[in-house]
């Protein structure tokens, strides 16, 4: 009954406006459950008054609340996956880039604050413009780059990263000479490295190398500091995920143009490899093409 009732969902909205962290923690906590769990709720949720303005404004009113900033990032997850593009535009318009920057900058170290947060600017991203794209640009060497860093122990905080450090690049030209350094490189393979078994971090690694292989001196420099047996292993340990086979395939086509990475590529049997997939996902066209 609680789920469907708007008078229910109504009566939540005014702790976010109020200044208890604690209301407003238990408020949030409440409308993310329900906005996860029914498109009832989301539509609820949607006829209230100045719902972006109301939801950004509470988490930059209770800024060492982590809770506040996870839960309403849940919700704007939810309700930006079935509403139009409209209200991505009014969240940016109301500050939601710097607001969910800052909170990841104040809990660095929280792995699903900071999981979330990258969620929502990802969806973002391809609606920043302007005065907003500077500050964007800033945003990618002092708060995004750090993550991979400090959640290596993460795997789904470090997929989220990786993915929106890709939404970035592909909108920016500028951005893709900062994200194309060893050190990047360096990081993104320990953490393929060091969580083989997650799909995600794995998809979102091997998509993140075919973007970097693409231009400058990338497809050297991801050979050099050993992306391809990286890459490789990510195939085999998921070879039947058509996401992974197809970025991970995609990425070796770029790779084995460089003539520094064949002798690489022959040694690790890389053809074998490939065929493998073939066999495997043959009945998936994005992967036989």
């Amino acid at each position: 009954a609680f789920m469907g009732n708007s008078t229910c969902i109504e009566s939540l909205v005014p702790f976010f406006d109020g200044d208890s962290s604690e209301l407003a923690r238990s408020a949030s906590a409440i409308l993310s459950a329900l906005a996860t769990q029914t498109l009832v709720a989301i539509d609820q949720i949607m006829q209230l008054p100045d719902v972006p303005s109301r939801l950004i404004a509470c988490v930059e009113s209770h800024p060492t609340e982590h809770y506040i900033a996870t839960h309403i990032c849940i919700i704007l997850e939810a309700l930006m996956n079935f509403e139009d593009i409209t209200f991505r535009y009014e969240l940016l318009e109301y500050g939601g880039l710097h607001a969910f920057c800052s909170a990841m900058d104040l809990h660095q170290t929280n792995a699903t604050t900071c999981r979330h947060a990258c969620l929502v600017i990802t969806l973002l991203v391809p609606y920043i413009n302007g005065n907003l794209l500077g500050s964007l640009r800033s945003f990618v060497k002092t708060t995004f780059v750090p993550l991979l860093q400090v959640h290596l122990d993460n795997p789904e905080t470090e997929a989220a990263v990786l993915d929106l450090l890709w939404a970035v690049g592909s909108m920016d030209e500028q951005q893709k000479w900062i994200l194309l350094t060893d050190q990047n490189l360096q990081l993104i393979i320990q953490a393929m490295a060091c969580h083989l078994e997650n799909d995600e971090l794995q998809r979102a690694g091997c998509g993140m190398l075919w973007f970097l292989s693409g231009f400058g001196d990338g497809k050297r420099m991801i050979g050099q500091a050993g992306g391809i047996p990286i890459i490789l292993n990510a195939m085999l340990a998921h070879n039947e995920s058509t996401a992974i086979q197809k970025e991970a395939l995609t990425t070796l086509k770029n790779l084995a143009t460089e003539p520094f990475n064949k002798p690489i590529l022959a040694e690790l049997d890389c053809v074998r490899v490939v065929t493998y997939s073939l066999w495997i996902n043959y009945r998936h066209p994005l992967v036989i093409s």
